[in-house]
This record gives structure tokens, C-alpha cells and sequence, in this order.
């Protein structure tokens, strides 16, 4: 048997295979595991809603796994008898292509419509996109603003707390106008913590009521909390008087890892949907096979 090794660094998990896996993909939380193609779907999914603590023991479960039962039949494990339909959204070229030959391998016979695959040709019918480069917005975007506006059928602003927190606006006739990006909380701790000499690794899962912090800790746990949620505040107000909605109907949607820990700290966020991305790949999938 190969061995396995799992590597662990701050902010992720590095799972590493013998070489004869050799597909690798990287999540929103720097989770690096080299796996077969077979295992994408899975691990790709899970890792999105998984600490990647998880993420790599599951990768180690289906490695032990791939010992014991033939490879080809591995798969199978995964798939019951109500899978009819697959819907594939993702902004790395490569691995969609990987996702689909693996779907189209493996789960063609169960389906009851052909693989859909979330293209700005595919949902035209159900976004309008109106920015410089269309071609240029990440299908997660356009999906959560298909979501959002199903939920709310008004003028409105996505905002999804990933690796880089996006504003998406969208209009009340679902179309997107386009957005902000912001580095991530992930991102500025990390940045802070590695280029600096003195300033220490910090929970920011803890809650502070006070802006100005007594200690180093306090710190810099108030400067993430309290200063990404005033920025959540005026990205908002400054976006609602861009798109003319002073005085009409608006919603602000937070959707993301990190929304439930900076929503406390606005004042903006009233919505937040932690399956957005979701809800919006069902509701594409039902309206694209009905």
C-alpha cells in the first residue's frame, strides 16, 4: 500500500497520494488534495462546507477505501437510487472538464437529462448581464444572483464571504450590474500574521463588544470584526445610492463561510443565506430541464 500523507499549515490541509493520483484542485479554504478524478465531486463538494480538518480525513477514508475495493467500482459507493440529475458551476476550466468526464462516466445511465453545465450561453434566459465583460463573471456570481433574486424580487446586493468577499448587485428585473471585490478575512489575517514579526495568530470566532482593544488581541480581533462589518455598512450604503434605491425596496443577502460572523457587526445584512449557491443550482437545474 502507498502511503499517505497529510501535511497540515495555517488556513488549510495538504493531503498528498502516491503519484498515480494525480488531479489536484484547491478550495476556498487552501485545502490542496491530490486525488483521482472519481473523487472530485465529492471532495470538492464537502470541502466548501467541511473544516478542512474533515476534508482530509474523508480523503483518507477514501484512500483506504481504494485498497480494498476495486477502483472502478469506488464510485458507486456514492450514488443512490434517486440520482437523476447533475448541475456543474465552477470558475476552474480544468476541473469542469474533469467533473464532467467523471459524471458522464460514471452517472450517465442514471440520469434523466443530459449534465448541465452553468455557462453565461446556458442561463440567458434566466440572468441578464450587463457590465463590460460578460465573459469575465464567475459562475458562483451568477448563480447566487439567480438565487437571490428568487428570493427577493427587488433591488438588492449579494454579498459572499469566501476567500474574497463579492458585492453583487442585482437590479429587481434580475439583472447584474456588476459588483466589488474585497480581499477576504482569511486573506488579511494571514497577510498579517506572516508579514509582521510581533502580531500573533488570533479566534476570531470569539465575540468583542468594544472597538478599541485593551491588548494585541483585542486588537486585531476588533479590527477584523468590527472593521470588515463597517465596511460591509458602507460598501451597502454607498452601492444603494449608486443604484438609485434610497428610497425603493432593497435587500442585502449574505451568503458565504464567514456571513454569520460578521453579521452581528453590521448593521446593513438582515438576510443571510447560507445555501444560496444552492438553492440557485436547483433552481437553474429545474428550469433548464422542465
Amino acid at each position: 500500500m502507498h502511503p499517505l500523507t497529510v501535511r497540515t499549515y495555517p488556513g488549510g490541509t495538504i493531503a498528498d497520494s502516491p503519484p498515480v493520483f494525480r488531479k489536484t484542485f484547491r478550495t476556498d479554504h487552501k485545502a490542496t488534495v491530490t486525488a483521482p478524478a472519481e473523487w472530485l465531486f465529492l471532495l470538492t463538494t464537502v470541502a466548501d462546507i467541511l473544516p478542512s480538518s474533515l476534508t482530509a480525513i474523508l480523503f483518507w477514508a477514501l484512500f483506504l477505501l481504494r485498497h480494498i475495493i476495486s477502483f472502478s467500482f469506488l464510485p458507486f459507493f456514492f450514488i443512490v437510487s434517486s440520482l437523476h440529475g447533475i448541475i456543474i458551476a465552477s470558475v476552474v476550466p480544468s476541473l469542469q472538464a474533469a467533473w464532467l468526464d467523471c459524471c458522464k462516466k460514471y452517472f450517465s445511465a442514471f440520469l434523466r437529462h443530459d449534465i448541465v453545465v452553468v455557462e453565461n450561453d446556458s442561463i440567458a434566459d434566466l440572468v441578464n448581464i450587463d457590465i463590460e465583460s460578460p465573459s469575465q463573471i464567475g459562475a458562483d456570481r451568477l448563480v447566487n444572483t439567480i438565487a437571490a433574486w428568487h428570493l427577493n424580487q427587488v433591488r438588492q446586493v449579494v454579498i459572499d464571504f469566501g476567500t474574497a468577499i463579492t458585492f453583487d448587485c442585482i437590479t429587481d428585473n434580475c439583472t447584474y450590474i456588476g459588483g466589488t471585490i474585497v480581499p477576504g478575512i482569511a486573506i488579511s489575517l494571514e497577510a498579517l500574521t506572516s508579514r509582521t514579526a510581533r502580531l500573533p495568530q488570533v479566534d476570531i470566532s470569539a465575540e468583542i463588544n468594544r472597538v478599541i482593544g485593551r491588548n494585541t488581541t483585542q486588537a486585531m480581533t476588533s479590527g477584523i470584526l468590527h472593521g470588515y462589518g463597517s465596511l460591509v455598512d458602507g460598501m451597502v450604503t454607498r452601492i444603494r445610492q449608486e443604484m438609485n434605491a434610497d428610497n425603493q425596496p432593497f435587500c442585502v443577502v449574505a451568503t458565504g463561510g464567514m456571513a454569520r460572523l460578521i453579521a452581528p457587526y453590521t448593521t446593513t445584512v438582515k438576510q443571510i443565506e447560507p445555501m444560496l449557491t444552492l438553492r440557485g443550482l436547483s433552481i437553474i437545474y429545474r428550469k433548464l430541464t422542465q
